[in-house]
């Protein structure tokens, strides 16, 4: 695996050897991701995670896609005490095509994300997102089986 680091806000593309799976790994620096919400987060890495799925469309005709967002929740306890946990959410995998609109697929991305925190459990029960951790984008080559 090599890992390429782009853009100022830590975009890092990880390719096998082969070309054949790439994850793309996005993390902010500790003192701007509090307090951020699921799409403002996502929107600031949007540019370049179309930029790295378009390039290996390129490559390649067809990949699956799964999106998963790394979150770290917090709960005040009675005692005025905070306690952190944390907590992983994911997409699908699906595939998507050169003639696909990334533009939607990556809206899609964010939507999911947002649905999968509102319906997490602990956010039922007083615990609300403290920080986003990472986000992880995993693409790799996908082949359909003709049949003859």
């Amino acid at each position: 695996m090599q890992d390429k680091v782009l853009g100022k806000h830590g975009i890092i593309v990880r390719e096998s050897n082969y070309r054949r799976i790439v994850d793309i790994l996005c993390s902010m620096s500790e003192d701007d991701v509090f307090h951020m919400d699921i799409r403002n987060y996502f929107q600031i890495f949007k540019e370049g995670i179309l930029i790295q799925v378009n390039q290996f469309l390129h490559l390649h005709k067809c990949l699956k896609v799964s999106t998963s967002l790394r979150l770290q929740l917090m709960k005040v306890t009675g005692n005025e005490n905070a306690i952190s946990d944390k907590a992983l959410l994911r997409t699908k995998t699906e595939v998507i095509m050169r003639g696909t609109n990334l533009h939607e697929w990556f809206e899609s991305q964010i939507v999911e994300c947002e649905r999968q925190y509102e319906e997490f459990e602990p956010v039922g029960r007083n615990w609300t997102l403290s920080k986003l951790i990472e986000c992880e984008i995993h693409l790799s080559k996908y082949t359909t089986l003709v049949r003859w």
